[in-house]
């Protein structure tokens, strides 16, 4: 730090006393008196090396995934799955358990599933269709017959086909509901 003093009558010299007795040192004068004096700093700076922090993390869909891997591995122990029928698999077929995987990991979250979920964004595409959180590949057909309620209950009914391709076996399969009248 810098400071200038003008030096000319006694009480300025005991300001520039005053001074030196600060730690300020005379780095010039002039043929008029004016000192210029300078102060070296000894800024210490503390750096908190301790630093804290939580983190709450859900891991309920993660944990969920490791439980299915571990499923996974039961089934290759016990003889259901065999590895090298995985090394036989395309990439289109371990997409699918993949995406099987995921949607089993999704479907036993927190959070409720609908027994019954469609999805299709054109009414010429073969929707998608969700029972209790499992994804029907093989849909042959779908049929949904329901109206809103209004002063009398209509007649309500679905009827959902597929085929069961899981045990090598081509089976029909279905789920059916309809409200009685």
């Amino acid at each position: 730090m810098k400071k200038a003093i003008l030096v000319n009558d006694f009480a300025s010299v005991g300001a520039l006393n005053k001074m030196l007795e600060e730690g300020y040192e005379v780095q010039s004068t002039d043929e008029r008196g004016v000192y210029i004096l300078t102060k070296e700093e000894n800024i210490k700076k503390s750096i908190n090396t301790e630093l804290s922090t939580n983190i709450t993390l859900d891991t309920t869909k993660a944990q969920r995934a490791f439980d299915l891997l571990g499923e996974t591995v039961e089934q290759i122990k016990v003889g259901s799955l065999k590895p090298e029928s995985i090394r036989e698999l395309s990439r289109d077929e371990i997409n699918k358990i993949n995406r099987k995987i995921i949607e089993k990991s999704l479907a036993t979250s927190n959070t409720k599933q609908p027994h019954i979920r469609i999805e299709f964004d054109d009414i010429r595409d073969v929707p998608k269709v969700w029972v209790d959180g499992e994804l029907i590949e093989e849909l042959v057909s779908l049929k949904v017959d329901w109206n809103t309620n209004t002063a009398v209950e209509g007649h309500k009914e679905f009827d959902i086909n597929y085929l069961d391709l899981s045990d090598g076996s081509c089976q029909c399969k279905g789920f059916h509901q309809r409200t009685a009248i």
